[in-house]
């Protein structure tokens, strides 16, 4: 059994799984992992993909990226089956061979759960990997969700220049915001709570929609100048209704000649750039 405390890194989840996969399959026996999930008030993201692994098959795996502040991986396995995996390694058996025998002690205790016809053991399944892409969007969208309900803000201020760097932004909290209505279509009580709260929904109302959720706690601003191009403005505007975001368009010009005529003021001298 491992409790683990991993954050999230880009394609970290591929070195756990295999690590797993490699000990049980070389050793036998059953591994189970948990692991935190959320933000735990700093730059960290824990991303959670609790799992079971026997002799080198994953037989029950968690969510990688969730909302949700506790979720429960359950599996059926066969203990009788890992010392069967195990017995079939040449050196355990030497190993064993040389070993003082430990003796049993009978309890009135069961670990296993009463006979039942209709339980089957889990099998084998498919790993679930994310791409690249996908934890780039999904883990910072968690964290700033779990940040800003811990925080107790009622959303998100962003300049949005049209740039790579701010439509990166404004592209990963419209995630958050599709994230949180996915987790409320699916029945997450704490996350509507949060959600109702956040973004201040009244009369029963509740986010039912990414964009119209967006356009409550998410707002933008392109903040021009006489150097900004029509392009970087025409940008900004079709991601910020893309997202659904509150898109504000202002001039800054007077605000920065107000800057530098005051500075001049001052010092008797004018900033020049090169």
């Amino acid at each position: 059994m491992n409790a683990s405390g991993s954050h999230h890194q880009l394609r970290k989840l591929d070195y756990r799984i295999r690590a797993f996969i490699s000990a049980t399959h070389s050793r036998g026996g059953v591994y189970m992992y948990s692991n935190q999930q959320g933000c735990d008030g700093g730059r960290l993201y824990f991303d959670g993909c609790s799992c079971v692994v026997v002799n080198g098959d994953m037989i029950a795996q968690g969510s990688q990226f969730s909302l949700r502040d506790v979720e429960v991986v359950v599996a059926q396995v066969d203990l009788d089956a890992v010392a069967g995996f195990r017995g079939s390694i040449s050196s355990f058996q030497e190993q064993a061979s040389c070993k003082t025998k430990i003796s049993s002690v009978a309890v009135q205790y069961s670990l296993c759960q009463p006979f039942n016809l209709k339980m089957s053991l889990s099998g084998p399944l498919k790993i679930t990997y994310h791409s690249p892409e996908e934890e780039i969007a999904f883990g910072p969208g968690c964290w700033l969700w779990d940040y800003l309900r811990r925080s107790g803000a009622s959303g998100f201020l962003l300049p949005l220049s049209g740039g790579a760097d701010s439509s990166s932004v404004a592209a990963i909290v419209g995630c958050m915001c599709q994230l949180v209505v996915k987790e409320i279509a699916n029945g997450d009580e704490q996350v509507k709570a949060d959600a109702i709260r956040i973004g201040r929904y009244a009369n029963g109302e509740f986010p039912t929609e990414s964009r119209e959720f967006a356009k409550r706690i998410f707002y933008t601003v392109f903040m021009g100048s006489e150097n900004s191009s029509q392009e970087t403005r025409m940008r900004a505007k079709k991601l910020a209704d893309e997202i659904g975001s509150w898109h504000l368009d202002v001039s800054i010009d007077t605000v920065v000649s107000a800057f530098l005529s005051l500075f001049q003021t001052l010092t008797g001298k004018r900033p020049r750039y090169k």
